[in-house]
């Protein structure tokens, strides 16, 4: 299959592998990425063979770089959006935990910080699964650094679950996914005693933004 072309003058071709074993290939302009990534201008750079394979690369014969990990449709969003290629107006659960992952794999949260509240903020409505799936927003927005999301994910992932958190019951919770890897063992304590601790009822402004304010102190994103 033609790779994706997101820059007709691209110098690499970035091979994910979908969950069927079918290569998905994008082709990109190596400098673009290196300016939205640290983690890319590394990878790029002299002292990985993938930057000494770009010093032979042009847009007629782009290096290929292998990223078997690398969710294609969580890579696909990431990309496009770097390249200022068109993005999707909303996402749905489970894509925007693949792009999540790779968005925390390659440091490219400031390239979300708005776009992760929108998307989060408009899977919430009409969720009636919310409850049930609030450990993989809060792992998401944990991805995303967004601390405003976290915050409220996490106050109501301690107050409606009661559980005693650890990365275990994290881990079980998400049935393996990595985004459980992403949140560190001492978030996981903080919501134990967040659920533990008295909460007054959010019904008025000014106890919803204590709410917030508990979370964020015990909580840094």
């Amino acid at each position: 299959m033609a790779p994706t072309i997101l820059d007709p003058r691209g110098d690499v071709v970035l091979i994910t592998t979908s969950d069927m074993g079918g290569k998905v290939e994008f082709l990109v302009q190596s400098k673009v990425l290196a300016l939205a990534s640290e983690v890319f201008a590394s990878l790029f750079g002299p002292r990985f063979r993938e930057g000494t394979a770009l010093e032979n690369s042009s847009s007629s014969h782009p290096a290929k770089v292998p990223l078997p990990d690398d969710s294609p449709h969580g890579m696909r969003i990431l990309l496009s959006t770097i390249h200022h290629r068109e993005e999707p107006p909303e996402l749905d659960l489970e894509d925007l935990a693949d792009l999540a992952l790779v968005v925390d794999k390659y440091a490219c949260q400031h390239i979300f910080r708005v776009r992760s509240t929108i998307w989060m903020e408009a899977l919430f409505l009409g969720n009636r699964y919310l409850v049930r799936e609030l450990p993989k927003y809060l792992g998401i927005a944990y991805a995303f650094k967004n601390p405003l999301m976290f915050a409220h994910i996490a106050l109501g992932l301690a107050l409606t679950t009661g559980l005693p958190w650890n990365k275990s019951t994290l881990a079980e919770r998400l049935c393996g996914m990595p985004l459980a890897d992403l949140v560190p063992e001492k978030i996981c304590r903080k919501l134990t005693v967040l659920g533990q601790a008295p909460v007054r009822s959010s019904t008025n402004s000014m106890s919803q933004r204590k709410s917030t304010r508990i979370v964020t102190s015990s909580i840094d994103v």
